[in-house]
């Protein structure tokens, strides 16, 4: 045996044999003397650290390991319930089974069971899971390892609120006994992690009612420590399988909302921090919690019964229960997305629930730009590379309105807003403006591209020049320089291809809810035809409903609802195109500038009065239709909800009219391009002035200028409009024609002169049409003129005819 100045080490069954001694002694001392001790040291910070310190390692010998074993076969565990206890002190806790009067109540349950063998098997392997040689022996072994984690948890409880109640002044005073607060406080929360019974976590409950309501400041104010935590060991439990445990942890929760918005007119700390709490939960990072879909919905539905009932006691509820409300109804969205997110294998529905997801957390900057990074990389690996780029501008947003927020330099762009040239989307962002004063001291922007690494290139020129970081421009310039290339290569190519556009309408209850009677505008790879995406749609969605389920309808016919089955699903699907009037168009010259920033889309539906959907030029009128989506594409997302749709009726001469103005806008854009797409340039021309197509502008003159004018002055006006029209066709026709030949090699001389040919014959036939018309609308405004004439003079005889008597009279 070592004598006693010489140093050893203990083993550890040594170690914790002790410290069950320490804590029975804890617990077996009268309270006046525990108090009387702590005050005798209270100056003495470090016997004190000491022993808040053996507490918290007592604690954790005491877990609760489970059932215990009978010989190599485990028995299922109990309840963490374990019934009421006639032998307890004040605080409710149980007498302790291993104490002398233990003997007596083992032998009164059974007393086959050897007593003092099970307490001496019991002590010597609490640092294992015990085997038992019995069954009965196996279920009193747990009945003990339960009462002894349980008195070990109530003694740790009874210390806790001694120190909350003698030392409570020292503990508000963070910045002088922080180190007391922080132990005070991490004692509750190892409690918390542990696994317990009921009954002591009835008690921890209790015990945290009281510290969240004498030290609201130490949560609410300076570090982001306690809340994080206090959220995160409240959520785990609201994840637990037992209601009543639930309950309490909810109602915990909502006390926490209610003291932080007491203490900061506002819960935004706490909003924040459960949070973040949820996402590590459902993401699956806490290895020590397994999330469930449906407890974690019924706590959440328990916190809006609270909400709503402090709504009806009190004034306050008016403005803070509608908060709570919608923080319980995303933190619901985000836990709904988590979860069907993992259930489902279709690789565009988990993009869909990646954006939602990222919604979620718009007012957790640091989570919002990890979903967004993650969003990007999802959205590349689906070669989806405008979405992916949208991340990126999004994610940088996000970090120009923080750098704004904290500390606004020279150089530095103004928010998300400066890159609204880029997307005007990015105005999402700006969320982070509504909590400036917590950016610092929540911690919520800790992600480390808050920084000047989160820019996009050309907005670092200017913040290197005001740093005068000259290698950075270099590099900066070097990338900027390979992109521009990029694009100029783009442009040399000809005609880029950007997305393809098509509304997609779900009708029919067998639709999820977000669907059912939905209308999307979906954006798809370029050149991706209309039977491509039915095909994909009419897949996905008959893998989720079944087969025979889902019918296809590919056409922009209206649909009436009650004329189909309620038992199937309809998916209606049409090609639609970006929508931009004669003001934007002029502001976006460049065909890329017409494909970005889409919000509009318009596609049309030919039809005629007697039904039929085609019928004879000067009897076919068309419906045109104008929908506006939730947001710009590109976006985050491959779709979008329509959330605007207006009809516009074209009559068949204003159809007409608007279909020379198409080819002419057509044949003018391709003239106009920097770099003139040849191959594109050669089938318009041919689809305007080909001897088999040419028909199509002189079956439109025929039909309206070949016989009598109206009498209707609109008409004629519009029939104007039209001639005027087929002049500019024929204009820009020319131009195309003279574009085409100063651009094409020899061998395709003869394909030119060809469709020179045909255009001098269509030329000369319109413009002989044109000439007649322009006289007959002539000769029609010369007798309107002279009717109204006439009408004007019989007007004016007869108002003199009607005044002469009275003139006659006065006289």
């Amino acid at each position: 045996m070592p004598w006693v100045g010489e140093p050893f080490e203990l083993k550890d069954d040594e170690v914790r044999g002790l410290l069950v001694i320490f804590t029975h002694l804890v617990a077996r001392v009268e309270d006046s003397v525990l108090r009387a001790w702590l005050r005798e040291n209270q100056s003495d910070f470090d016997t004190i650290f000491a022993f808040l310190k053996m507490l918290i390692a007592a604690i954790t010998i005491a877990t609760y390991p489970g059932a215990v074993k009978v010989g190599a076969s485990k028995l299922a565990p109990p309840s963490p319930a374990f019934g009421n206890h006639s032998d307890s002190d004040s605080l409710g806790r149980p007498a302790s089974v291993i104490s002398r009067d233990g003997r007596d109540v083992l032998h009164r349950e059974t007393p086959s069971v050897d007593v003092y063998r099970m307490n001496a098997l019991f002590v010597q392997n609490q640092h294992k899971h015990t085997e038992a040689n019995t069954h009965e022996e196996a279920r009193l072994l747990t009945k003990l390892w339960r009462n002894f984690s349980t008195e070990m948890t109530l003694t740790a409880l009874q210390v806790i609120e001694i120190f909350m109640s003698d030392f409570e002044e020292e503990m508000q005073e963070l910045e002088c006994h922080a180190e007391l607060t922080d132990l005070v406080f991490e004692v509750l929360m190892k409690l918390l992690r542990q696994p317990q019974s009921e009954l002591a976590l009835n008690h921890i409950f209790q015990t945290l009612q009281v510290f969240i309501c004498k030290f609201s400041g130490l949560l609410f104010s300076g570090s982001t420590q306690f809340a994080a935590t206090l959220c995160e060991m409240l959520l785990r439990h609201c994840n637990s399988p037992i209601s009543g445990v639930r309950e309490q942890a909810v109602a915990l929760l909502f006390l926490t909302m209610c003291e932080n918005d007491a203490f900061d007119r506002g819960f935004q700390r706490i909003k924040v921090q459960t949070t973040i709490a949820l996402s590590e939960i459902v993401s699956g990072s806490d290895a020590d919690c397994d999330a469930s879909d449906e407890l974690l919905r019924s706590s959440l539905a328990t916190l809006i019964s609270f909400a709503n009932q402090r709504e009806l006691v009190t004034s306050r509820g008016e403005d803070f229960s509608p908060k709570v409300r919608s923080l319980a109804m995303n933190l619901y969205h985000i836990l709904r997305n988590s979860y069907t997110m993992r259930m489902l294998a279709d690789s565009d529905g988990q993009l869909e629930l990646h954006y939602f997801i990222a919604q979620g957390y718009k007012h957790s900057p640091d989570l919002r730009l990890t979903w967004l990074l993650t969003l990007a990389e999802r959205q590349a690996e689906k070669k989806n590379y405008s979405e992916a780029a949208h991340c990126a501008v999004h994610a940088a947003g996000l970090v120009s309105e923080y750098l704004m927020l904290i500390e606004p330099k020279p150089g530095y762009p103004a928010g998300c807003a400066a890159f609204e040239k880029i997307s005007t989307n990015v105005i999402e962002e700006s969320a982070l403006a509504a909590q400036p004063e917590r950016i610092q001291e929540e911690g919520i922007c800790s992600h480390h591209l808050f920084s000047d690494d989160g820019l996009m290139l050309s907005f670092l020129i200017p913040m290197y020049q005001s740093h005068r970081n000259f290698k950075g421009l270099h590099e900066v310039h070097s990338m900027l320089t390979n992109v521009y290339q990029s694009v100029l290569q783009a442009q040399t190519k000809g005609h880029r291809y950007f997305g393809t556009y098509y509304r997609v309408k779900f009708i029919g209850a067998v639709f999820p809810e977000e669907l059912s009677r939905g209308e999307f505008i979906y954006k798809e790879p370029s050149l991706t035809k209309l039977p491509e995406i039915c095909s994909r749609l009419e897949q996905l969605y008959t893998t989720e409903l079944g087969p025979g389920n889902v019918i296809m309808i590919q056409d922009s016919r209206e649909v009436e609802p009650a004329k189909l089955d309620p038992r199937k699903g309809y998916i209606q699907v049409t090609y639609v195109s970006p929508y931009h009037d004669e003001h934007e168009l002029k502001h976006r010259p460049t065909e890329f500038e017409r494909n970005i920033n889409l919000q509009w889309f318009v596609f049309d539906t030919p039809f005629t009065k007697d039904g039929k959907a085609h019928g004879a030029i000067d009897k076919q009128y068309l419906r045109r239709t104008f929908l506006k989506t939730s947001a710009t594409f590109p976006y985050l997302r491959m779709r979008l909800p329509v959330v605007q749709s207006r009809v516009e009726e074209l009559t068949p001469l204003q159809f007409a009219a608007d279909s020379i103005a198409q080819k002419t806008h057509d044949l003018q854009s391709s003239c106009n391009a920097e770099t003139p797409n040849l191959t594109l340039l050669q089938l318009q021309l041919q689809g305007a002035v080909s001897a088999a197509v040419n028909e199509g502008p002189l079956h439109i003159a025929k039909a309206f200028f070949e016989g009598p004018m109206p009498e209707d002055y609109t008409e004629q006006t519009q029939l104007k409009k039209l001639r005027q029209g087929f002049f500019k066709f024929l204009k820009a026709c020319d131009q195309a024609l003279e574009l085409n030949e100063s651009s094409i090699s020899d061998d395709q001389r003869a394909y030119h002169e060809n469709m020179q040919r045909n255009f001098d014959t269509l030329r000369t036939e319109l413009t002989d049409i044109l000439n007649k018309a322009s006289k007959g609308l002539q000769r029609a405004r010369s007798q309107q003129s002279s009717m109204r004439r006439s009408n004007v003079s019989s007007l004016h005889s007869g108002i003199e005819l009607a005044g002469a008597p009275h003139a006659t009279t006065d006289v």
